[in-house]
């Protein structure tokens, strides 16, 4: 009797996406950038630490990091993390299943949910 179980789903991507906004020093004004960042792998944001962190402590660190031109640095509303699992079903055939968690879910004080990654973004 053939073996028909497919192996299992590996996690193949993980990252954030959406964007940061917060009050800028000077002008006194809402400012923000488009910002993805993965968090597994030798530049993901969750191996940087000497360590281990939750996903919420590493969030922060992100914000920290890359928010300094901003008072109170806040990710977008629509800032989300992404993870992509897949596994082989034959003849260079996958499966792939994507899942996406939206950041105020994780903690809602690490957002601005009236600030959209579009409305920081400039009109070129």
């Amino acid at each position: 009797m053939p073996n028909t179980q497919h192996p299992k789903f590996q996690t193949t991507e993980a990252y954030l996406s959406g964007g940061i906004c917060g009050q800028l020093w000077m002008p006194s004004t809402i400012a923000g950038f488009p910002h993805r960042v993965n968090l597994r792998g030798h530049w993901g944001i969750m191996d940087g630490y000497a360590e281990p962190v939750t996903l919420a402590e590493a969030l922060l660190g992100e914000l920290t990091r890359r928010g300094g031109d901003f008072q109170n640095a806040k990710f977008t509303a629509d800032t989300e993390i992404v993870i992509i699992r897949r596994r082989i079903v034959g003849n260079g055939r996958y499966e792939l299943h994507t899942r996406t968690i939206p950041v105020e879910r994780i903690d809602a004080d690490l957002v601005d949910a009236d600030c959209y990654t579009s409305d920081v973004m400039g009109n070129n």
